[in-house]
């Protein structure tokens, strides 16, 4: 199994969502197998849709934020780069917020406008939006720090 990236989409399994239970099923079953819910084909395959692409926004969204917990230890080693070692490990430290930017932006144009979402989808919506804060904070702390520590120089 490939492990998923910040850029590319994760595999996922379609499912139907019942009209009546709401319980997720087979998208090749004619019916519910817990309400005995006739499944009509046109709305299995809108379901399938919205299901897959609800779950591909939740999932990527959710490794996208697993990268959060870095955001200290690169704040941590831009802070120890900058005053104890050398100022360009700050400069190779910007990077991980900058791809995770990307990896954010990237989300949004993505999924940000998908309109079928259920609850879980407007919490990895939530969840972007504040990774994208936390993100440009530590850039721009990142580039303050730069900035005064070259004026101390300079």
């Amino acid at each position: 199994m490939k492990p998923d990236s910040l850029f590319t989409n994760p595999a996922v399994t379609p499912f139907v969502e019942c009209p009546s239970c709401k319980r997720l099923i087979g998208h090749r079953l004619g019916a519910c197998p817990h309400c005995r819910e006739e499944i009509d084909s046109d709305y299995a395959r809108a379901s399938a849709i919205v299901v897959v692409y609800n779950t591909a926004a939740c999932s990527s969204a959710n490794t996208i934020k697993t990268a959060e917990y870095g955001a200290v230890i690169v704040l941590v080693a831009s802070f120890i780069g900058m005053w104890f070692v050398d100022p360009a490990l700050v400069i190779a430290n910007l990077l991980t917020p900058i791809l995770s930017i990307a990896a954010i932006v990237v989300w949004f144009f993505r999924f940000g406008r998908f309109k079928f979402g259920d609850a879980e989808y407007a919490k990895a919506k939530r969840d972007m939006r504040n990774s994208l804060k936390l993100w440009a904070v530590l850039t721009a702390v990142q580039a303050l720090a730069l900035a005064y520590f070259f004026r101390l120089r300079g």
